[in-house]
């Protein structure tokens, strides 16, 4: 499988792992599928989905990755889409009734 270049890839987890010594680097890429229940193939193709997939890593075993690494899930998601916050979207209650042709 071909790796795929940082923008095209849905997860940051390679460039999280480069960032560790060598040493560590290497050990982590071993430990990890072990220590998350997965194989090795399972875990390439994890960190090598593209953007757009509707393949997701679990989010338990995405929180496990992520402290393992010393970073956030938000720090390893390289596909977020944009999305308003919820408070945002409610606070004009008769604009969300107009939404869907509805009066107050």
């Amino acid at each position: 499988m071909k790796a795929l270049s940082q923008d095209r890839r849905k997860y940051l987890i390679i460039e999280a792992l480069r960032e560790l010594p060598v040493e560590v680097d290497t050990h982590t890429q071993m430990a990890l599928p072990l220590e998350l229940g997965i194989s090795q193939a399972t875990f390439r193709k994890w960190i090598n989905l593209p953007k757009g997939s509707n393949t997701d890593i679990p989010g338990v075993k995405l929180v496990h990755i992520a402290k393992r690494l010393g970073k956030t899930v938000e720090q390893l998601c390289n596909d977020v889409p944009n999305i308003k916050p919820f408070m945002k979207v409610l606070k004009d209650p008769h604009d969300i009734a107009s939404r869907f042709n509805m009066s107050r």
